[in-house]
């Protein structure tokens, strides 16, 4: 289950259930009474296999779905307001509202591009080059993001990541250290200011030893060995 499991409401085995993290596990349990192993199997290339973040570009860069709770337009807003340059990658999900990316285009000028979908080393490559990554997460009361793949991604760049404090990314992104978690909209555009000030040395260094590949392998080969073995819980 890669969501809020009150978002997806899947139907759930009785045992030996995995949570991408603490949050997660929490609303399994919640849920449907699931007392889920928590493992994050979240894993990438470090940056020096896909290229460099030597010569930062000048802009900020937002992935994800064209949709209010994921924020792209606030992304958008935020660098409009602030006049900094902006790359999108992400397009319209199934059910996903047209009007919404029509909001997204109308901002997009030669600061703010809209690139809908890239190849994955082109997404590496302007992560790796970007300020920070952007996700103004906007989920209801209570609900919010599992885990996320983006900014793993950017942590493994590099590159930090500024976020609001929902759902599980304060297991993802420690706070000063590998970006920021903001709480408020104004707290937001301030932390786009510090990105600059962070180690992106430290960053992939503390992302790599925790998502490279061969670290998320041997976790995994480990439990699912002991899984085999019949290890059972419930």
């Amino acid at each position: 289950v890669w969501h809020d499991p009150f978002q997806m409401q899947p139907p759930l085995p009785d045992y030996n259930v995995f949570a991408l993290s603490q949050w997660q596990q929490q609303r399994l349990y919640s849920y449907q009474k699931v007392n889920a192993m928590v493992f994050d199997p979240h894993c990438g290339v470090p940056e020096d296999e896909c290229g460099s973040n030597s010569a930062l570009g000048q802009y900020f860069i937002y992935i994800g779905r064209a949709h209010p709770t994921k924020g792209m337009l606030q992304a958008a807003i935020d660098c409009k307001k602030l006049g900094v340059g902006l790359k999108i990658i992400g397009s319209l999900g199934p059910g996903d509202d047209p009007l919404y990316m029509e909001k997204v285009r109308a901002l997009c000028d030669g600061s703010i591009e809209l690139l809908s979908n890239v190849s994955e080393r082109s997404k590496n490559m302007l992560i790796a080059n970007a300020l920070a990554l952007i996700y103004p997460i906007n989920y209801p009361k209570e609900s919010g993001e599992a885990h996320s793949h983006k900014t793993v991604d950017s942590l493994l760049m590099g590159t930090p990541v500024i976020a609001y404090n929902q759902g599980a990314l304060s297991e993802v992104v420690e706070h000063g250290v590998d970006g920021f978690l903001a709480n408020t909209a104004e707290e937001f555009q301030q932390y786009m200011s510090m990105a600059s000030k962070l180690d992106r040395g430290l960053i992939r260094t503390r992302a790599t030893q925790r998502w490279g590949v061969d670290e998320v392998v041997k976790n995994a080969m480990g439990l699912l060995t002991e899984v085999a073995r019949g290890k059972q819980w419930s």
